[in-house]
C-alpha cells in the first residue's frame, strides 16, 4: 500500500479533503501531531510522500523552532530522495525555510475566499495546468514565504506575490487552505473567528458576518480545485503524472 506521512501541527488543522481524496485512492495517511511531540519513526521516514499541513504556529516564533526545524528536516529528507512533498499554508512556509528562503509577516491578516492567479509556468505544471489562469480558495494566514532559489513560481494573490511554488519535480507548497471542507472550516471558525476583527477591525467584522454566505458561494468550487490538485499530487506518488 502507498503510504504518506502527514505532519499535523494543531488539533483543528486536519487533512480533511486531502485525506479523503488520498483514502479514496487507497493511500494510507500516517498522521503525526508535531505539536504533541509524536515521534516520527524510521518506518514513517520511509513513506512514499510527505504532507505538511497548516497550523496557527509561526516559523518566525522561536518557541516553535524545534518543531519547525524537525519538519524542515523531513522536507529535505523526502525531497532529496525525490519523493513527493506537499505543503499547505504553514507547510509552504516550512518548505521555504527548509530551502533557505525567508518567511515574514504579511502586511495584514489574509482571510477569506481569495482569487489565486496562476503563473505562466502553471500552464505546464502537472498539478495546475487544468486550473489556469485563476481559482478561488480559502485563505487564513499572517505569514508568507519568499520564493526559494531555483523554485518555479506558480501562484500569487493581489497581496502576496508567492502563493505557490514547485521545487524540482515533486515538492510543492501552496499558501491557501485547499484542504478545507465545510465541517473542517466550521471548526476552524468556531475557534478562531474572533481573530479576524481583532486584526482587521470593522472590515474584519464584516468578513466574519459574511463568511457563511461566502462559504455557500465559493466552497464547492474551491473543493473541486482542492480535489483535483490532491489527485494530481497523488499521481506523483506512483509516477503516473507526466512531468513539466
Amino acid at each position: 500500500m502507498t503510504r504518506v506521512l502527514g505532519l499535523q501541527s494543531d488539533g483543528l488543522s486536519h487533512a480533511a479533503l486531502v485525506g479523503d481524496r488520498l483514502a479514496a485512492r487507497g493511500v494510507e495517511l500516517l498522521v503525526r501531531r508535531t505539536d504533541l511531540g509524536d515521534p516520527v519513526t524510521d518506518e514513517d521516514r520511509a513513506a512514499d510522500g510527505l504532507i505538511v499541513l497548516g497550523g496557527p504556529q509561526s516559523v518566525l516564533d522561536d518557541k516553535h523552532a524545534g518543531m519547525m526545524n524537525g519538519m524542515a528536516g523531513l522536507v529535505r529528507h523526502f525531497h532529496d530522495s525525490e519523493r513527493p512533498v506537499l505543503g499547505v499554508c504553514l507547510g509552504i512556509q516550512v518548505i521555504a525555510a527548509a530551502f533557505g528562503a525567508p518567511v515574514s509577516r504579511a502586511r495584514e491578516l489574509q482571510f477569506g475566499f481569495l482569487p489565486i492567479r496562476f503563473s505562466d509556468a502553471a500552464k505546464d505544471d502537472p498539478l495546475l495546468r487544468a486550473h489556469h489562469p485563476e481559482r478561488r480558495a480559502f485563505c487564513w494566514h499572517e505569514d508568507c514565504a519568499a520564493l526559494p532559489d531555483g523554485a518555479v513560481h506558480l501562484a500569487a494573490t493581489d497581496e502576496i506575490p508567492n502563493y505557490g511554488f514547485r521545487i524540482g519535480r515533486t515538492t510543492y507548497g501552496f499558501q491557501c487552505h485547499f484542504e478545507v471542507t465545510r465541517d473542517s472550516l466550521g471548526r476552524m471558525l468556531d475557534r478562531g473567528r474572533h481573530f479576524v476583527p481583532k486584526n482587521l477591525g470593522a472590515r474584519g467584522a464584516r468578513m466574519i458576518a459574511e463568511i457563511d454566505s461566502d462559504i455557500d458561494a465559493h466552497l464547492e468550487g474551491a473543493n473541486v480545485f482542492g480535489a483535483a490538485l490532491t489527485d494530481a499530487w497523488a499521481d506523483l506518488l506512483s509516477g503516473r503524472a507526466s512531468q513539466a
